[in-house]
């Protein structure tokens, strides 16, 4: 709501320059930035409902406590990349 009326408040003139806009508001100037070149917000992102089944929910358990039991515990972002590329190699192009 904010990020819409700073950049309405910009592009009519109210401000002359993102930085202002975004100060006066309290919002991001990055994010003011991104919505004024058209990049669309994280909410605006496609909802996927790709989930793994039992059987490739289980390879990455046994993943995760192989790495476990080396002492190498595996990043949040590692598990999902690992997750991704199980649907990815079952056919899904949908990604978590």
């Amino acid at each position: 709501m904010l990020l819409s009326k700073a950049l309405e408040a910009y592009a009519t003139g109210q401000f002359t320059s993102i930085p202002k806009a975004a100060a006066h508001f309290g919002v991001s100037k990055h994010k003011l930035y991104g919505r004024k070149i058209g990049r669309p917000g994280l909410s605006a992102r496609p909802v996927t409902n790709a989930t793994l089944n039992k059987l490739q929910e289980r390879a990455l358990i046994t993943w995760i406590e192989l790495l476990n039991s080396v002492n190498t515990a595996p990043l949040a972002k590692e598990v999902e990349w690992a997750a991704n590329r199980l649907l990815i190699h079952a056919g899904s192009d949908v990604r978590r």
